[in-house]
């Protein structure tokens, strides 16, 4: 478990697959991506995630609130590849009913520092150049925007990628 300010981030089980479904195929949650996650997909997120566990000790985690226990968003690392390359993939989903309280930078700074902590080199995120709140994100994280691509994997939309180099890191 990772704690943060006023949320904490767990591994996700198969417990946790109504709740994915319903963020993950919320129509403004997901407003950024090609279309909301069919129920298919979703257990398919999951199961990518519970593989990750195991293989690189990181994967998507649930995002907590501290106080009451409720679930409100998904976040994390994956190994994937991005535009072509293998990267540690930092992604960070809140739950629309949930935005506007710093629950997303909170969530993704606690993902940074646990990366930094368990020797990545190195992370990444990408988000269509209109996600304005991806983008401010990861600009609160201290990313740099080293490109644009066109990403294939969102119906070929212009895409930013952000890195933040984590070697000799002081992030807190």
């Amino acid at each position: 478990m990772i704690h943060a300010e006023r949320l904490y981030l767990r591994e996700s089980t198969t417990n946790d697959l109504d709740y994915l479904n319903e963020l993950l195929s919320h129509p403004e949650t997901m407003q950024h991506w090609p279309a909301p996650l069919s129920p298919a997909e979703v257990g398919a997120w999951l199961e990518r995630s519970l593989t990750s566990y195991g293989t690189y000790g990181f994967g998507r985690w649930l995002v907590v609130l501290e106080h009451s226990g409720q679930p409100i968003g998904d976040v994390g690392l994956l190994r994937l590849k991005v535009d072509g390359r293998l990267e540690n993939d930092l992604g960070y989903i809140i739950h629309e009913a949930h935005w506007g309280h710093g629950f997303g930078v909170e969530a993704a700074r606690a993902c940074v520092a646990w990366a930094a902590q368990h020797g990545l080199a190195s992370i990444v995120a990408s988000m269509a150049v209109d996600n304005e709140p991806s983008v401010g994100v990861a600009e609160q994280l201290g990313m740099v925007r080293e490109r644009m691509f066109i990403n294939s994997r969102n119906e070929n939309k212009e895409t930013y990628l952000y890195r933040l180099d984590l070697v000799g890191s002081s992030v807190s």
